[in-house]
């Protein structure tokens, strides 16, 4: 099917509640564009879920399912929409599938992002669009927002001990495994990273 202007979309608004510590974060979505939360006690977390026919996110990088729902110029559409209330500080990215469909496993996707933001502000972009670039086979845009953290130095404090963790859980991966291995580790990682990365995903119209 033709259509005009189609695009995926990831839109997301944060309010922060006067006199707390909770943002009310706000995200409407369609297609495989994704929002994600990263927080210093649960790590990365997918909040949307992707307009297509496979609900796993490992399945989905093994199989690449097409999408169901997009945007376009052509027709009117429909957005999924959800709400949420989170405690900050967090970190709210909004990516499209060049940033997280050619990765070996998803939660892999939080230590590029971390290993990144130790650096300063345009080292950070640097480093990401290098690490984006040896992977991915689409185009790959990214935007992010910190919310709660004072500055750079406290940010990557409060991540500190989750990058450490994640160094260790990923070094076996990383290394160059045979074929073989490489399946059988990715199986036992995402056993891991699952309960966690998918436990605030939602899908509504």
């Amino acid at each position: 099917m033709q259509r005009t202007l189609p695009t995926t979309a990831a839109i997301a608004r944060v309010e922060l509640e006067h006199g707390g510590k909770v943002a009310q974060v706000e995200c409407h979505w369609a297609g495989d564009s994704r929002i994600y939360l990263l927080t210093p006690e649960f790590g990365l977390q997918q909040l949307t879920t992707d307009d297509v026919d496979v609900s796993d996110a490992l399945q989905q990088l093994q199989s690449d399912p097409p999408v169901s729902a997009i945007i376009s110029a052509s027709d009117d559409c429909t957005l999924n929409s959800m709400v949420l209330k989170v405690p900050y500080p967090f970190i709210l990215i909004a990516a499209t599938d060049g940033i997280f469909g050619y990765i070996k496993t998803p939660g892999i996707l939080e230590l590029k992002l971390l290993e990144s933001l130790r650096l300063d502000r345009a080292s950070t972009v640097s480093a990401l669009l290098k690490q984006v670039a040896t992977y991915t086979s689409d185009d790959a845009s990214l935007v992010a927002t910190c919310i709660g953290f004072e500055n750079r130095a406290t940010l990557n404090l409060e991540f500190k001990e989750r990058l450490l963790m994640l160094r260790r859980r990923y070094e076996r991966l990383e290394s160059g495994l045979t074929n073989e291995d490489e399946i059988e580790e990715i199986a036992k990682l995402w056993n891991i990273e699952k309960p966690l990365y998918s436990m605030r995903m939602r899908s509504s119209r």
